[in-house]
């Protein structure tokens, strides 16, 4: 009896313990599912502001680029595409437009949108095109051309980005990349914008990164809550009804007792977060006190009863009641010391750091990241005042202490806001420093009191490093196109000046591009050419100033200067008409290709003389050169007959020594004669060899030679030198050529003469005449001799006219022989020199063309090989 007695008082005793203890275990789960509420929110709220930070920098660095191309928009947005960025699913550079897209999609493929398709949406006023586009977290890049016109959610997330700088979210849809997938596949989502602006804040199209939002809610609240939350995000549409984006079953389904909504933003959108869990979750029976004191004092009770009752059971019963007992209070504090884990695991999840004070700002909790960041565990019993010293905490600008008045949770704590504060740690684990943004938000109780607070801070560390960077790198650039300008600017004032210069030139100069269209043109040009020239083809502007080669016809394509000379080839002094057949122009052209630094051909410059006077004075001389050899002759054949007859009468007459005084007298008079005509026939060639008409044929070279030679030798033989052995020429094979055959005889004739002429006295002529390929469509014709060759520095002057090298030697001559032959050569469009000969004597070389060049286009035979 007396067992029971003090049983059932006990137990009575219990019982009211439990019931006073109950109603305070209740405030104590519902302040630690404020405390969970509120670590869900900031950790939701920290990963949409990671998104939104990451457009934003990406937009900012994509308008610092002077060019907005797609090599910029790669090298911009590739960080985004190497970050955790869970649902994002592409990113993509839009521009607005209206009217026909031609020009603006001709614009976007010369920046390297090159398939570029703009698809505008018939429906819409303004168009929003996709431009660039890149696949995010392993997905395929949407197609770019695509109007997102066709989305009104994404086009008003546009305009409000225009409005303003941050970046926003848009309100959630079905993305138009995914509307073409099964329903079930399909989620809500959302686009995250920023406007992308050049120089002086003008708008020059959008970034926007397409996020599905299942995907990224539903990772970043398991992340979140641990397991220890149900959690509900849910997004406000434009018809102001929330809409649910994700959902995470928590403990209790729809039993669950505690249940907490609180708002959220997204960029300038309000959102709500629904927390729901059982306070047996938040406060398990481990840690409930009424139920330890009521299963304590039940078990007291019963102990003692028990100890009562077991006098008469003996000493074993009531060993073995106390040693269940231990058990179940060692099985409870298992429970307790498991959910305080499954708590802490939640906070160990968080990748931004947070910390809890109490109401006197005294600290009471940090997760791992706040410490690893804080480099200092705050949450060691230091007063509020010393806490900005214990842990470095400076202003932004990493110089000034933070005030301990002004840090976040103290604010908090006196009812004022604090969000997105910047400040600098720098001591001893962090001697380089780390920026951090602090947000901190009030921990209530049920009756609206402060209880504490709760902070969370998020390294913004490597983005500031990169604003840093991006802002040396837009000064880098601002330089650099200062730097271009000032150049562009010196280069238009140089271009000013020559075109100064040549439109001061009496001479047409004309410059051409690769394919030949006109690209400038100076003043005498511009006179005889249409006001659009630019606009012409070198073959147009031919045809316009009726530009056509000696006999009248005009030139091919191919065949013109400009054309030649953008080939690689140089054109010198090619003498052409301009103007109709009534008053014919000479002009004589030149002509060459302009090349790049690098070597290739970039275009060609044309320079066109007119010569018309020069030639018809030319003509003139040439005319009165005539008659005064006409003229000069007559006399002269009249001395010369005269002077045969006396030479035979004074033979008959007077045979004696006066006689032969007199026949030497006329002797010389006969050799005068013969010098005056001599140097009448030269002037004549001379004039011939460079203004008579070429008229190109093939020669047999070696039937020409042997002519040459035969004559020369023929001559020699009739009056042969006393003890001179006859000359010893040599000709080996020869090609045909194509060439004036008259003037390339007269031009041998020259050469081989003057091989036999100067010949030392007494000591035969030994000539060699051969010939070989100077490059295609050229042969080169060599002339050797034993002679006395040339004096030293003369080897080119003996080619002008009336030089002569051995003047005193004895040797007759005027002077022009050579001067005639360098006049063939070059009207034959080669080259004539002179060598010293090894062992004595000289080796002249000519090249001129031969029969193959008559089978190619005139443009298209290259000019000899130099050297050879």
């Amino acid at each position: 009896m007396l067992a029971a007695l003090v049983l059932l008082g006990g137990l009575g005793l219990s019982a009211a313990a439990a019931l006073t203890l109950r109603a305070a275990a209740a405030d104590q789960a519902a302040e630690r599912m404020d405390q969970a509420t509120a670590t869900v929110r900031a950790a939701v709220a920290a990963q949409l502001d990671r998104y939104l930070d990451a457009v934003r920098d990406a937009a900012a660095g994509l308008g610092a680029h002077p060019d907005l191309t797609a090599e910029a928009f790669d090298a911009v947005t590739a960080p985004l595409a190497a970050r955790d960025l869970t649902g994002a699913n592409n990113v993509g550079f839009l521009t607005a437009g209206t009217g026909d897209p031609g020009p603006a999609q001709a614009h976007w493929r010369s920046r390297g949108a090159r398939d570029l398709t703009l698809r505008p949406d018939p429906g819409a006023a303004e168009h929003l095109y996709l431009v660039f586009s890149r696949g995010l977290q392993g997905n395929a890049p949407v197609r770019a051309g695509l109007d997102l016109a066709v989305a009104p959610a994404a086009a008003a997330a546009m305009r409000e980005a225009a409005r303003g700088s941050a970046a926003v979210v848009s309100d959630v849809y079905v993305l138009v990349a995914d509307a073409g997938l099964p329903a079930a596949r399909q989620q809500l989502s959302f686009l995250v914008t920023a406007a992308v602006r050049g120089a002086g804040g003008t708008l020059r199209g959008y970034l926007s990164m397409g996020v599905r939002g299942t995907d990224f809610m539903t990772a970043t609240l398991h992340r979140a809550t641990a397991g220890a939350l149900g959690a509900t995000l849910a997004a406000g549409a434009a018809a102001g009804r929330p809409v649910p984006l994700a959902a995470v079953p928590g403990p209790g389904g729809a039993s669950a007792d505690l249940r907490r909504t609180v708002a959220l933003r997204a960029g300038q959108r309000q959102w709500s977060l629904v927390t729901t869990t059982t306070s047996g979750t938040m406060l398990p029976a481990a840690l409930r006190t009424d139920l330890l004191a009521a299963a304590g004092g039940a078990a007291l009770s019963l102990l003692v009863g028990l100890l009562v009752y077991g006098q008469a059971s003996g000493r074993r019963r009531a060993e073995e009641a106390v040693a269940r007992a231990t058990a179940d209070l060692r099985a409870a504090g298992t429970q307790a010391r498991e959910q305080a884990d499954l708590l802490s695991s939640v906070m160990r999840t968080i990748s931004d750091g947070v910390g809890v004070v109490d109401r006197t700002g005294r600290f009471v909790l940090h997760n791992p990241a706040a410490v690893e960041m804080l480099g200092v565990n705050a949450a060691d019993s230091v007063p509020p005042a010393e806490w900005a010293a214990r842990v470095g905490a400076f202003r932004q600008d990493g110089v000034t202490p933070f005030p301990p008045a002004e840090l976040p949770l103290m604010r908090v704590l006196r009812g004022a806001p604090a969000a997105d504060v910047t400040m600098v740690v720098r001591n001893s684990h962090r001697p380089d420093g780390l920026v951090m943004t602090v947000s901190a938000r009030p921990l209530l109780a049920a009756d609206g009191t402060v209880t504490g607070a709760v902070a969370v801070c998020h390294d913004i560390t490597a983005r500031t490093r990169a604003d840093h960077e991006l802002a040396a790198a837009t000064t880098r650039l601002q330089i650099e196109l200062a730097q271009r300008r000032a150049a562009e600017a010196e280069l238009a004032e140089q271009k000013a000046y020559l075109t100064q210069v040549l439109d001061a030139l009496e001479i047409a100069v004309l410059t051409v591009d690769t394919e030949g269209r006109v690209v400038h043109a100076n003043r005498p040009a511009r006179a005889k050419l249409p006001r659009s020239a630019q606009a012409l083809t070198a073959a147009e502007a031919a045809g316009h100033v009726g530009l056509t080669l000696a006999d009248g016809s005009p030139p091919a394509g191919d065949d013109l200067p400009t054309a030649r000379a953008l080939r690689g080839e140089a054109v010198e002094g090619e003498e052409l008409r301009l103007g109709g057949p009534d008053r014919p122009r000479v002009v004589r052209v030149h002509a060459r290709p302009l090349r790049h630094e690098a070597g290739h051909i970039t275009g060609a410059v044309v320079s066109l003389y007119d010569v018309t006077a020069l030639r018809e004075r030319e003509a003139d001389l040439t005319a009165f050169a005539g008659v005064v050899a006409h003229d000069l002759n007559s006399p002269l054949a009249t001395i010369g007959g005269y002077a045969e007859l006396l030479d035979d009468e004074l033979t008959e007459l007077a045979p004696g020594p006066a006689g032969a005084e007199a026949r030497r007298a006329l002797g010389r008079v006969r050799g005068t004669v013969d010098r005056m005509r001599q140097l009448i026939e030269d002037l004549l060639a001379y004039t011939a060899a460079g203004d008579a008409p070429l008229n190109p044929g093939p020669v047999d070279l070696r039937a020409l030679v042997d002519d040459v030679v035969t004559t020369r030798l023929e001559g020699l033989l009739a009056r042969p030198a006393a003890g001179t052995a006859p000359p010893d020429v040599f000709v080996g094979p020869m090609p045909t050529l194509h060439a004036d055959a008259g003037l390339v005889r007269q031009l041998l004739d020259n050469l081989i003469g003057n091989a036999l002429k100067y010949t030392p006295p007494g000591r035969a002529a030994r000539i060699d005449v051969t010939a070989h390929e100077a490059g295609p469509g050229w042969a080169r014709i060599e002339i050797a001799d034993r002679g006395i060759g040339v004096p030293d520095g003369q080897h080119h002057a003996i080619f002008t006219g009336f030089h002569r090298a051995h003047r005193g030697a004895g040797y007759a001559g005027t002077g022009l022989g050579l001067a005639i032959c360098h006049r063939v050569a070059e009207r034959h469009g080669g080259v004539i020199g002179v060598t010293d000969n090894p062992g004595g004597g000289a080796r002249f070389h000519v090249t001129l063309p031969t029969a193959a060049a008559a089978q190619r286009a005139p443009g298209a035979v290259p000019a000899p090989t130099a050297g050879r």
